[in-house]
C-alpha cells in the first residue's frame, strides 16, 4: 500500500539548514521502488550537496512469513503501521512490520 500511494512523483522538504528533493518511481511488475534524493545541508563553509539512491523491494505478506519460517524464526507477528507498535510514525502508513524470535 505504501508503494502504491507514496512512491511516485517529485517532492521536497525545505528547512532553514537543509533541503531534500525526492524523485520517486516504482516498477510494479518487478515490485521495486526507487527514490533519487538530492540533499543540501548548510555547513560552516556553506551548502554541501549529496546525491543518493534508495531502492526498496516489496513482498507479499505470506512470502515474508514463509521466508522468516524457513530462516528459523518463530513467534512471528505482523503489525500494520497504524497499530500501537508503530504509533506516531506517520511515514510508515501503508507498511507492515514483522517481529519474530530466533534462538541459535
Amino acid at each position: 500500500e505504501a508503494f502504491e500511494t507514496r512512491w511516485k512523483g517529485t517532492y521536497a522538504y525545505v528547512e532553514d539548514d537543509h533541503v531534500c528533493v525526492v524523485q520517486s518511481s516504482k516498477d510494479v511488475a518487478r515490485r521495486i521502488g526507487n527514490m533519487e534524493l538530492t540533499i543540501f545541508e548548510l555547513g560552516d563553509r556553506g551548502w554541501n550537496r549529496a546525491d543518493l539512491t534508495v531502492t526498496e523491494r516489496w513482498y507479499a505478506h505470506d512470502d515474508v512469513l514463509h521466508g522468516l519460517q524457513v530462516a528459523g524464526f518463530t513467534d512471528i507477528r505482523s503489525f500494520r503501521a497504524d497499530e500501537p507498535i508503530a504509533e506516531g510514525c506517520p511515514t510508515s502508513q501503508g507498511r507492515t512490520f514483522f517481529v519474530a524470535r530466533r534462538m541459535d
